[in-house]
């Protein structure tokens, strides 16, 4: 019956595909600790860029933890373990690999900004009085998991920054919760 709903339904209301970021623009922003919304992640601009190199959703983004990452120094590499479905977004159960793009000026490095920002993290939680392990990987300012909304509002923020236009010609909000991972995915 779902099939067949969705079928039917299919392509009726307005389309809604989430735009991509303009990557080149996104390299030029400094990066900075401060949130740009309330209950959005510290490092907003790292957080987006690491989003875009790991083809990542809001949802895997504002889920990941602390422990979710793995490096392997001696081979300039990041391993981020991610959610497997939509429907369980905590279920760890796959993981992508980066390597150092330092190379490539095109491209955002994965595991220099990675690096970065895990050295970061240890101070924070104990600045908050935080356990690491149950630390978010993007925390808000307050040491919480961001929301989905802040994550896209913080997304959208960037994307002004970059002078994308946010509304498409209709009204309907260009950037979601996919606009990094479709960045990421052309940019690839």
């Amino acid at each position: 019956g779902k099939w067949c709903t969705r079928s039917v339904l299919r392509g009726i209301g307005p389309a809604r595909q989430s735009a991509p970021f303009r990557l080149h623009r996104l390299l030029q922003l400094k990066d900075g600790m401060a949130p740009v919304c309330t209950d959005g992640p510290c490092f907003p601009l790292r957080c987006t860029l690491l989003s875009v190199i790991f083809l990542l959703r809001e949802v895997e983004l504002s889920c990941a933890k602390f422990q979710d990452w793995a490096f392997d120094h001696s081979r300039l590499e990041v391993t981020w373990n991610l959610t497997a479905s939509k429907s369980d977004p905590r279920a760890l159960g796959t993981t992508r690999t980066c390597g150092c793009l330092c190379s490539s000026p095109s491209l955002p490095c994965p595991y220099h900004l990675a690096r970065a920002h895990h050295a970061w993290l240890p101070g924070f939680a104990r600045s908050l009085g935080l356990d690491l392990d149950d630390l978010p990987l993007f925390p808000s300012s307050s040491g919480l998991h961001c929301q989905k909304a802040s994550i896209v509002v913080t997304f959208e923020h960037l994307a002004g920054l970059c002078d994308q236009p946010l509304l498409s010609p209709a009204g309907l909000r260009l950037f979601g919760g996919h606009s990094a991972r479709v960045t990421g995915a052309q940019s690839l």
